[in-house]
Formats: C-alpha cells, sequence, structure tokens
C-alpha cells in the first residue's frame, strides 16, 4: 500500500519541490509596467499639424472682412479667376464664406451654386485660352508635330482624371485648362469633368466647412501637405513636357544647306 502511494524514483519529490517554489516566486515578483513614450517623430508631427490649422484658422480670418464687403462677388471674382492661370485666394475666400454662411450672414445654397459656376467657368475660360492661344504657340515654336500628337493622346485617354483631381491643389487648379486647351481636349470630354471637378471640390471646401469645419481641417493638413509634392512633381513634368516637344523639331528652311 505504501508503495502505491510513493513514487518510482524518489529523486523526483525534490526536483518536483524545487519547480514548485520556483514557479510560485515568478509569479509572485512585481511584473514591471512598461510605459509607452511617444516618440519624437509624432510629437513633431503634431507640432507641425498644429502650425498648419493655426495657418489656417488666420489665413480665413483675413479673408473675413474681404467676404463681408464683397460677399458672393468676391467669392466669384476670386475663384474664377484661378481657373486660368490667375493666383487668387479662391479656396480660402470659399471657406470663409462658408463660415460666413454657417452664421447665417450668407445664404450656402446660393454661394454653392455660384462657387460651382465660378469654377466651371473660370476653367473653361483657361481651356479657349489654351485652346486659342496655346495651340498657335506651339506651331511657332515648331515643336515636334509626332511627339505633340502622341502626347496629346495620352492626356486624351487620362485628361479626364487630372482635370478632375488638379482642382484640389494649387498650380494645378490653375493651370489645367490651359493646358488640356492647348493640348487639344475634346471640349465635352472636359466640360464634363470641369463641371464634376467643380461640383466636387465646391462640395469639400463649401459644404464641408459650413457642416464640417473642426474636421476639414484634417483634409486640407493633408492636402497641404501633399501640395509642395504635387507642384514639385507638375514643374519637372511641364518642363519635361516642353524639352520633349521642343527636343528633335524640324530645322527651318533657311538653315538647310543644298547640296
Amino acid at each position: 500500500m505504501l508503495s502505491l502511494l510513493l513514487p518510482a524514483n524518489p529523486l523526483r519529490v525534490p526536483v518536483a519541490l524545487v519547480l514548485l517554489c520556483a514557479l510560485t516566486a515568478a509569479s509572485a515578483a512585481p511584473v514591471p509596467i512598461q510605459t509607452q513614450t511617444t516618440p519624437e517623430i509624432t510629437q513633431q508631427e503634431y507640432a507641425a499639424t498644429a502650425r498648419i490649422e493655426r495657418n489656417l484658422e488666420h489665413a480665413i480670418a483675413k479673408m473675413q472682412p474681404l467676404v463681408e464687403r464683397y460677399g458672393y462677388a468676391g467669392v466669384a471674382a476670386a475663384v474664377s479667376v484661378e481657373g486660368f492661370g490667375l493666383p487668387a485666394p479662391g479656396q480660402t475666400l470659399l471657406m470663409a464664406a462658408a463660415l460666413e454662411a454657417a452664421r447665417e450672414y450668407l445664404h450656402i445654397t446660393l454661394l454653392f451654386v455660384l462657387a460651382v459656376a465660378a469654377a466651371f467657368i473660370g476653367n473653361s475660360l483657361g481651356y479657349l485660352l489654351g485652346k486659342l492661344g496655346g495651340r498657335p504657340l506651339l506651331r511657332k515654336l515648331r515643336v515636334n508635330q509626332a511627339r505633340e500628337e502622341k502626347i496629346a493622346a495620352q492626356f486624351e485617354r487620362y485628361g479626364g482624371g487630372i482635370v478632375l483631381l488638379a482642382r484640389f491643389f494649387d498650380g494645378p487648379r490653375q493651370l489645367n485648362g490651359i493646358i488640356a486647351g492647348t493640348l487639344g481636349m475634346r471640349w465635352w470630354v472636359f466640360t464634363v469633368f470641369n463641371l464634376l471637378g467643380a461640383l466636387l471640390w465646391v462640395a469639400v471646401w463649401g459644404l464641408g466647412t459650413y457642416y464640417l469645419y473642426e474636421h476639414l481641417q484634417a483634409v486640407d493638413t493633408f492636402i497641404r501637405s501633399l501640395n509642395p509634392w504635387v507642384v514639385g512633381v507638375a514643374i519637372i513634368a511641364v518642363m519635361a513636357l516642353i524639352l520633349y516637344l521642343l527636343r528633335g523639331r524640324p530645322k527651318p528652311l533657311s538653315t538647310i544647306r543644298p547640296n
């Protein structure tokens, strides 16, 4: 009977007791609490975000007197002239006017309609400017016509998306209509995407500011952080386009020597 209670190997008893004591001590030992520290890069990003938001609020505050003085006409004028290449604070004025509408000094529906019309007309004028002035300029520069037709075909294929997205970035917003007209994009294709871009842009910065100003600051911060990159890519693309068109252009007849 005693042999049933005792283990076959008596050495297992002290070993088991040692292991049991070790496990008990380990479980009783205090577990160090790991404190999460905020990385330095996160603090820098937070400071940059806060600075951009302050700059946005300051820019909108500077536009408030213009909105109060010129009202709908001032917003429509600034938004429209951006469409044919002139730098103007159209987006900031639109946001300032939307805040005035939220305070019931302006009517948001009328502001939305006028801003969409101004954005659409401005870019349409830019398209005509490129169509009537840009194309003849390319002829005077005697660019390589085969390369021009190749680029125009690519822009005809992907230009609609460019016209739509360019509305949200400084630089491309002012030039996309002129470039579309210069490269001979079909009028109805440009008109469709120009109207869609105007509706979407005014909905984001007009209606978005009116209803969701606090949340819209995050969107503005994100787009402003992309702006330098987009502008840089746009400048490089335009320069590359000009060099591509000018290379391989035919020589003038006066420089061709007879054999």
